[in-house]
């Protein structure tokens, strides 16, 4: 489904809603990709979070002269002609808990556990995502994109990349999607 920001609201709650989601951005739109089933309650949540949704067109596929890189943060690119695509996908409580707990007893800090509590109490939401950039050569070579790693060789180690986080409440997927 096509999707574009009318109002404001909050899209990382909108989206913790659903166990699954891919996003895609290209010039000029934005798709948003989940099973038939949970297709209603997607459009409820985003009219919620303020983004309209139309059901009329499939998520773009990237072309064959693209290149794939994988990024490190969710920070928008405005290039033309790329296509920069996010899976993502909202952890358990219980994955989520042990994913931020920290590994040693005596190094706890204050930040670490505020959001372990948060999360136990349902108050903030774990995300996992991973980005990819398809572009062409000449933008993958210029130093305009930072964190970002080609893919070059292994196509299907676009799939198999490291699993990032984020906290609903930090906002970074309400930060990728275009302002109207």
């Amino acid at each position: 489904m096509r999707i574009e920001r009318v109002a404001p609201g909050d899209l990382d709650a909108a989206l913790c809603g659903l166990p699954s989601v891919r996003l895609a951005r290209t010039d000029a739109a934005v798709f948003l990709g989940c099973s038939a089933e949970l297709a209603d309650d997607a459009r409820v949540l985003l009219v919620r979070a303020g983004v309209r949704s139309e059901i009329r067109e499939a998520m773009p596929e990237p072309p064959r002269h693209l290149i794939p890189a994988r990024a490190e943060h969710l920070e928008p690119v405005p290039h033309s002609g790329a296509l920069d695509t996010l899976e993502l996908r909202v952890l358990g409580t219980g994955e989520a808990a042990a994913r931020l707990r920290p590994r040693r007893l005596f190094h706890r800090r204050r930040g670490d556990v505020d959001r372990v509590r948060a999360i136990l109490r349902g108050e903030d939401h774990l995300i996992g995502w991973r980005r990819v950039l398809w572009a062409d050569r000449a933008l993958l070579r210029g130093r305009s994109l930072r964190g970002f790693r080609p893919v070059v060789f292994d196509r299907d180690a676009v799939s198999r990349g490291v699993e990032r986080l984020t906290l609903a409440r930090a906002g970074a997927l309400d930060r990728w999607l275009p302002r109207p």
